[in-house]
């Protein structure tokens, strides 16, 4: 007749407990254990029972009929890939011991996939060959590992997890862009009938690459990222990425200015304390080193906090960047660590945050001296300026109106325009209508399925 089949409850596998196990902090890892929707094998790997399963298919499925639609067409990779593979793209040291390696009997090398790119391009290497066949985007919907150092929170971080990713491939930048934002809309109607409470923010593009990224955040106060947005989250991005309102550089000061000064700092003071009882009027000097052995001077306000992940963008900086000791710039710059020459070492370049430009009539301590009354331009020059801090809550958003606001969320999806990053390096060129080859630029966009099932009860 077509009807469904009924299957009694006394005849469905169905195990709960009223027990709140020891390790589940979280009130998903407790409730999902708990509802025996999945059990716990070993650290970070579960095993997902007949009631678990039933909602994970759900998502699974909203999951597939809107990628569907926006002509994705489901595909599935190996879950163990090749060395040779992740060599080509010159990320099997690149990225870390989050990636499990093993040899086969041969002595072959292999790694359990966090992410398929290379496996997407691979595909596109061998089959593509003509702009005729552009453009495709193919996804999955797949187990992955990482090597979690402390697996922790149930399913919202395990080491093995149910993953959707796709992969899209393209001639041209306005094409890239025509799908990134189709993709978009689409995780913006899936989750939007799971349920979710969520928001789409700026983020950083991290071990995957490329230049433009947004993560999908559901959401709540167990989340582990925190989110800077206005309001009406018209603007919201990662804090690590979050920029505020930027106020004008100062200008030469008049003649009227109080001149400059300095005295020696007290015994019981110290530049930090100066910089505390003077914020926001001060300035404070940071120092790291390029990949290149060169130095770079940081010019920050004195109450705000360098970023880390900001700083990495600057010229000759490729990785997350430590700074330099007072002692190690004294040795090998040669520069009298108690003057202002420090703040216009010509060896060095310089950079001041937006903040930290604006001011007049400032303070700076450094060393043992303690300088009054500076003016940028007359006392020091001013330096390139360049995003470098933190935004903390009620800063000013860059649209100069709103104050940004910090929510906590769980990132449940991820999309990059990844451009010929993977393409050039694996040598995946198509041939154009010129006859000459290019090499397609690539989109790559995830969900974490059975993060999502989490995600639903947390909120």
């Amino acid at each position: 007749s077509g009807a469904p089949a009924v299957m009694r409850l006394t005849h469905f596998f169905l195990r709960t407990t009223k027990e709140v196990p020891a390790e589940a902090t979280l009130v998903s890892h407790q409730l999902m254990l708990r509802a025996g929707m999945i059990q716990s094998l070993a650290s970070g790997l579960y095993s997902w029972l007949p009631l678990g399963l039933r909602v994970l298919r759900k998502v699974e499925s909203i999951i597939r009929t809107h990628l569907d639609a926006t002509g994705a067409l489901e595909t599935q990779f190996p879950t163990v890939l090749p060395a040779s593979l992740w060599e080509a793209s010159h990320r099997w040291q690149k990225y870390g011991k989050e990636l499990l390696r093993f040899e086969d009997r041969h002595q072959n090398s292999f790694c359990y996939a966090p992410t398929h790119e290379e496996a997407a391009v691979q595909l596109v290497k061998e089959t593509l060959k003509s702009y005729k066949q552009l453009p495709l985007t193919v996804y999955q919907i797949t187990t992955k590992f990482r090597d979690e150092v402390r697996p922790r929170f149930g399913v919202m971080r395990a080491r093995e997890f149910i993953m959707k990713d796709a992969y899209s491939f393209h001639l041209n930048t306005a094409c890239l862009e025509t799908q990134y934002a189709r993709l978009h809309t689409a995780y913006t109607k899936i989750f939007t009938e799971i349920g979710l409470n969520f928001c789409a923010v700026l983020a950083d593009t991290g071990n995957i690459g490329g230049k433009i990224s947004h993560e999908f955040h559901a959401l709540a106060e167990t989340g582990e990222d925190l989110i800077a947005h206005t309001p009406d989250k018209a603007y919201a991005a990662n804090v690590e990425l979050a920029a505020a309102w930027s106020p004008p550089a100062a200008t030469e000061p008049t003649t009227e200015a109080p001149s400059l000064s300095c005295h020696l700092l007290a015994d019981t003071q110290t530049p930090e304390k100066i910089g505390k009882e003077l914020s926001p009027a001060c300035i404070r000097l940071y120092f790291l080193q390029t990949t290149g052995k060169e130095y770079i001077g940081l010019i920050l306000r004195a109450d705000h906090a360098p970023n880390l992940h900001k700083l990495k963008q600057l010229p000759g900086v490729e990785s997350l960047p430590s700074f330099c000791t007072e002692h190690a710039l004294k040795a090998a710059l040669n520069t009298p660590m108690d003057s202002l020459d420090i703040l216009r070492i010509k060896t060095c370049k310089y950079y001041v945050d937006p903040d930290a430009a604006a001011l007049t009539d400032f303070s700076f301590a450094y060393s043992q001296k303690h300088y009054t009354h500076l003016h940028w331009h007359r006392d020091i020059p001013m330096p390139e300026v360049r995003d470098l801090r933190q935004v903390v809550e009620g800063d000013r958003a860059i649209n100069g109106k709103d104050l940004l606001q910090f929510s906590r969320g769980i990132e449940i999806g991820h999309l990059f325009q990844l451009g010929d990053l993977y393409t050039r390096t694996m040598h995946a060129p198509v041939v154009q209508e010129t006859g000459k080859t290019t090499f397609p630029l690539m989109g790559c966009y995830g969900i974490g399925v059975s993060r999502i099932v989490a995600a639903i009860i947390e909120i």
